[in-house]
């Protein structure tokens, strides 16, 4: 369509098949008159909703600046650029205006995202960080697990004899409670008490939270709660509280692939999968991990709840696609991973979408990717994969990486595909003419 204006591509459609880029020139899918419903190429063109072309409105150059890793909140843009996250206001028209540097002094890493539609949390393998979504403040992932605290037995506070364990907790102003530090233990005599000495405060610390196990006891209990400028407390006869939580966790290491889904973080870095614990979302233990390939190419939550309504993820490594039957990565030993296709998908090229936007009878999110055979593929809650377009559609085989995102633009719902390197996919077919053949004067 390269060269046609708008007025003469009116005259052409509707194309309610859409795009048919296998089946040899003039031999596409007709209707029941016999005209032709499918391109088999269209360069700057987008198809409605109805099949009827119009000329694509062309691109403006927004940030001059080498730029990647996108990623949209309801009122901003962030953006890798130039070795920094860039919140980007974006305007009526389209166009965007830098509202603040976020991150400054990053490499070329490519930056992935996870939001809970509170935070977006953001690593790229060897940092990270947390960014709230309403007041775009940068925080740390997590706050940082306190060193232990130094102990010393002091008279008269009326303790049983035994050995007693002690840790501390940080809290920041949102209530996110950080990893216990390494636990201490001190020997009382009969009627003793405990000085405990608090350690230097993590950052953005609002609050300490001391733990101690009964006489000769393995489980902390809460015994008080403190003002982020305390130093010291003295532990006497108390009431416990709630059992210590956080006990032999750790800040959730950077990865390249990041997601979040069913309540909990889950990454991926050189082929280990690494989740959080329910709603502690920086934080991460030595249980919580799985040895998955030599590469992650695909991580999206489908479903709703832990176990109802076909919970899950869809995880792909380096030669195929599997579905996670279950929300709670935990019980990924459990449940199995069962292969559904055949194929890895690009990495980067995946995106969650209500399911009507693919004509699917549910607004119940489904995951959509590029797969490295060229072709889109959808993930259902519950496993199944449906192969789009693949009767129609050649796709470049082999990309090395790519993007996805869903489209609303004048009407038209679209999702918007780009890949790196790849190959021409030998199934797409290739132009064709009809030639007569003469050898001294005869028709061969």
């Amino acid at each position: 369509m390269a060269g046609t204006d708008e007025a003469q591509l009116g005259k052409f459609g509707p194309f309610t098949a859409g795009l048919n880029n296998k089946a040899k020139p003039n031999q596409g899918p007709v209707n029941e008159n016999g005209v032709q419903v499918a391109l088999a190429e269209a360069v700057n063109v987008d198809l409605d909703a109805s099949g009827w072309p119009r000329m694509r409105r062309g691109q403006l150059t927004r940030v001059e600046d080498p730029a990647h890793s996108l990623f949209p909140l309801p009122e901003h843009l962030l953006a890798w650029v130039a070795g920094s996250i860039n919140a980007y206001r974006v305007e009526g028209d389209g166009d965007l205006s830098l509202d603040t540097a976020l991150v400054t002094g990053l490499g070329d890493r490519l930056v992935t995202y996870a939001s809970d539609d509170f935070d977006v949390y953001w690593s790229n393998g060897a940092e990270q960080g947390r960014i709230d979504a309403t007041d775009l403040s940068v925080h740390p992932f997590w706050i940082a697990t306190p060193n232990p605290v130094s102990l010393a037995a002091i008279a008269n506070g009326g303790l049983a004899a035994g050995e007693y364990d002690v840790s501390v907790t940080a809290l920041d102003a949102a209530g996110r409670e950080s990893a216990a530090s390494s636990p201490v233990i001190v020997t009382l005599t009969a009627g003793q008490g405990i000085n405990v000495t608090l350690p230097a405060k993590p950052a953005e610390t609002a609050a300490w939270r001391i733990y101690v196990s009964p006489p000769n006891g393995d489980v902390l209990y809460r015994c008080v709660q403190l003002p982020a400028n305390a130093t010291s407390y003295a532990i006497g006869v108390h009431v416990a509280g709630e059992q210590l939580q956080t006990a032999w966790m750790s800040v959730f290491p950077p990865v390249t692939l990041l997601r979040y889904g069913h309540g909990r973080l889950v990454g991926s870095i050189n082929g280990v999968l690494v989740w959080s614990p329910p709603y502690r979302l920086g934080l991460t233990q030595d249980t919580n991990y799985l040895p998955f390939g030599t590469e992650n190419t695909l991580l999206e939550p489908v479903g709703e709840g832990g176990e109802g309504a076909g919970a899950g993820w869809w995880v792909a490594d380096h030669k195929r696609t599997y579905f996670m039957a279950s929300g709670d990565p935990e019980q990924w030993a459990a449940a199995g991973q069962i292969a559904k296709y055949p194929h890895p998908a690009v990495p980067g090229c995946s995106v969650l979408a209500p399911g009507t936007v693919f004509g699917l009878e549910t607004t119940a999110p489904v995951a959509f990717w590029l797969a490295r055979n060229g072709v889109f593929c959808l993930g259902l809650p519950g496993g199944q994969v449906i192969p789009m377009k693949e009767e129609s559609l050649a796709l470049p085989v082999d990309a090395e990486r790519g993007a996805a995102a869903v489209l609303l633009f004048d009407g038209i719902r679209q999702i918007l595909a780009t890949t790196m390197g790849g190959l021409p996919n030998t199934a797409a077919a290739s132009d064709s003419a009809d030639v007569t053949v003469r050898r001294n004067g005869i028709s061969i």
